[in-house]
C-alpha cells in the first residue's frame, strides 16, 4: 500500500511539476556523464576482471590470514573489501556480487558484506565533498577517514551477529580450464555496462524526484517541520533543508548542507555513511538474485551513518579545523570526481598486482626461480 501510495505521489508530481521534474533528470543525466561514469566505471570493470580471470583468488590466498582474522571471511573478499574502500559506492557491491556468482562466496557470506562493502569514494570525499564543497582537503580526509573507520568496525562487529549457514566451501579451487584474459576482460566490460546502465538509471529517477519536490517547494517545507521539531536542539536551516535530500541522494544531500559551514561536517559524514537511497537500491539491485538480507543491510547503512559521525566529530576533537577557512561552494557536479590522485594510484597499484600475478608470470617466476636454484 505504502509503494502504491508513493508511486501515485510521483506520478502526480510528473502532471504537477514537469519542469522541476524535467531539470531533475537533465542534471541527474550530467551527474552520471561527468562524475559517476569516469569515476566509477574502470573500478567497477576492474573488480569485474579481477574474479573472472581468476586474480581474485590469487590475491586471496595472500590475503587469506588477515581477511579471516578480521572479518572471517575467505581471502578472496579481500579484493572486493579494497575495492569497496577506494571505488566508489557500487563498485564493492559490484565486486562482491562477481565473487558470488563464481561460487567463491556463501550466500551468509554475501549478504553480509552487502553490509560494509559500501563506501564512497576517496574521490568523492575528498575532492568533491572536502576541496569542492567545504573548501578543505582536511575535512574531506576526515571524512574519508572516517567512513573507512565505521566500515572496518561493521565488517569486524558483524561476524559476532550473522549465523552463518553450513553451505558450500566458499573459496573453490580454481577449475583445471580458466578463462583467458581477453575472454575475462570483455565479459567483465560487458556486465559492467549493464550494471552501469542500471546505476545511471536510478541516478536518474531520483534526481527527478529531488527537482520536482524543490520545485513545488516540499523540500523547504520539509526542512521548516525538523527546524520546529528540533528546535531545542538548534538544528541551523540549512541542515533542515537538507536533511530529505540526504535521505534520498548523497550528493544532493551533502551540496545541500554544505552552506551550514562547520556544523555541516559531521552532517555530511552521517550522509556519506547512509549514502542515500539512490545508492541503496543501485546495490540492491547488485543483490537481489543473490538473496541478500535487505533488512540487515539497511540496519548496516544506519550504524555507518551513526558511527560515521561519531569518528568524524572525534576526529575533528584530534584535527580542528578553522572554520573561517571554510570555503563553502554548492556545486552539485564536482569536476574533481574525474580526475582524483589517490584513486588513480590505488588503480596502478591492482594492475600492477595483476600483472604479477597473472597465470604467465607465475610460471616465468617459477621458471626463474628453478634456474637460480641449480646455480652453485
Amino acid at each position: 500500500m505504502l509503494l502504491l501510495a508513493a508511486a501515485g505521489m510521483f506520478a502526480a508530481m510528473l502532471f504537477a511539476c514537469p519542469d522541476g521534474v524535467g531539470e531533475g533528470i537533465h542534471n541527474g543525466l550530467t551527474l552520471c556523464a561527468t562524475v559517476i561514469l569516469p569515476s566509477m566505471f574502470p573500478f567497477m570493470v576492474l573488480s569485474a576482471f579481477l574474479v573472472k580471470s581468476g586474480l581474485a583468488l590469487r590475491i586471496g590466498r595472500v590475503l587469506e590470514k588477515p581477511t579471516r582474522l578480521l572479518f572471517g571471511l575467505p581471502g578472496c573478499a579481500a579484493t572486493a573489501i579494497l575495492m569497496s574502500m577506494i571505488g566508489g559506492y557500487p563498485v564493492g557491491a559490484k565486486a562482491v556480487s562477481e565473487l558470488r556468482e563464481s561460487g567463491e562466496l556463501t550466500e551468509g557470506q554475501c549478504s553480509r558484506m552487502f553490509c560494509f562493502c559500501v563506501n564512497a569514494g576517496p574521490a568523492f570525499l575528498i575532492f568533491a565533498v572536502g576541496a569542492n564543497m567545504l573548501g578543505s582537503v582536511k575535512v574531506g580526509v576526515i571524512l574519508y577517514a572516517s567512513q573507512l573507520a565505521a566500515s572496518l568496525l561493521i565488517g569486524i562487529g558483524s561476524r559476532f551477529f550473522f549465523k552463518e549457514k553450513r553451505e558450500a566451501p566458499a573459496c573453490r579451487p580454481p577449475a583445471p580450464r580458466r578463462r583467458s584474459a581477453v575472454d575475462a576482460f570483455v565479459n567483465a566490460v560487458a556486465d559492467t555496462a549493464k550494471s552501469m546502465l542500471t546505476v545511471c538509471a536510478f541516478v536518474a529517477l531520483f534526481a527527478a524526484l529531488l527537482g520536482g519536490l524543490s520545485r513545488m517547494g516540499i523540500t523547504g517545507q520539509a526542512g521548516l517541520f525538523l527546524s520546529g521539531l528540533f528546535d531545542g536542539l538548534h538544528l541551523p536551516p540549512e541542515l533542515a533543508r537538507a536533511v530529505l535530500p540526504s535521505i534520498l541522494e548523497v550528493t544532493s544531500g551533502c551540496a545541500a548542507a554544505a552552506s551550514a559551514s562547520g556544523a555541516a561536517i559531521v552532517f555530511v559524514s552521517a550522509a556519506a555513511g547512509w549514502s542515500g537511497l539512490s545508492v541503496h537500491f543501485q546495490v540492491l539491485s547488485l543483490g537481489l538474485r543473490h538473496h541478500i538480507s535487505k533488512s540487515a543491510f539497511w540496519l548496516g547503512r544506519a550504524v555507518a551513518a551513526a558511527l560515521a559521525a561519531v569518528a568524524t566529530a572525534l576526529l575533528l576533537q584530534v584535527f580542528p579545523v578553522e572554520l573561517e577557512t571554510l570555503a563553502i561552494q554548492t556545486s552539485t557536479v564536482p569536476a574533481a570526481l574525474s580526475s582524483s590522485a589517490p584513486a588513480s594510484v590505488c588503480l596502478l597499484i591492482f594492475s600492477a598486482a595483476m600483472v604479477l600475478v597473472s597465470p604467465e608470470n607465475a610460471l616465468e617466476f617459477e621458471h626463474v626461480r628453478a634456474i637460480m636454484k641449480k646455480k652453485p
